[in-house]
């Protein structure tokens, strides 16, 4: 189980799917789909997911939750181009420490030394470069949803660091705990194509 995941442990994440996909059940899925961007094949849904499609079904349990919360929700269609972190997330002050450790630290920590490694990989799950920081990426880890991941190199006096932005429409489609998931989740992802490119 990823460190991700433990959020939706701790919450009871069966229960949490169970309730979501009840809720889907109410909805007309043809609209649905069309308010989010996504597919319905008149069986199922269809994610776009990190520059692939994957059937809702066949996401692990911390995608299907959240990809259901997604579904469910109908925000904006379009961006508001404007940057903001994740404190500033309605009710992101409460989970901001827990962002900063699951999310950004293990992305800095992975890919400080070597930002060329940290944009091929951003831009193999559909990444096009930004111009924040010392190396960044802004990827729409769903359609509406974009994320910018941003690395700042360190130097004998400061340490590197770095920072997950969200478009200011994402709080309009998200809550606070699950725009920590869909942060880490690529982040994650990104840690496991860094250890084969590595290899």
């Amino acid at each position: 189980m990823g460190k991700v995941d433990l959020y939706y442990k701790n919450k009871g994440y069966e229960r949490a799917l169970g309730l979501a996909r009840e809720r889907l059940s109410e909805r007309d899925p043809r609209e649905t789909a069309d308010n989010s961007g996504t597919v319905w094949t008149g069986e199922r849904y269809e994610i776009p997911w990190l520059g692939r499609m994957i059937p809702l079904d066949e996401g692990t349990v911390e995608q299907q939750i959240l990809w259901s919360h997604y579904l469910l929700s109908g925000g904006p269609k379009e961006s508001a181009g404007i940057y903001i972190a994740y404190r500033q997330v309605p009710g992101g002050g409460i989970y901001n420490d827990n962002f900063i450790k699951r999310c950004v630290d293990p992305m800095v920590k992975a890919f400080k030394d070597d930002l060329d490694l940290f944009l091929r990989i951003g831009q193999s799950i559909g990444g096009k470069k930004a111009a924040l920081g010392h190396m960044s990426f802004t990827v729409n880890a769903l359609p509406y949803i974009p994320l910018t991941y941003v690395i700042w190199q360190g130097d004998d006096e400061i340490p590197a660091s770095g920072n997950i932005l969200f478009d200011e429409i994402a709080a309009k489609w998200l809550c606070a705990e699950d725009l920590v998931v869909i942060a880490g989740l690529p982040v994650y992802e990104m840690l496991r194509a860094a250890v084969v490119a590595i290899v």
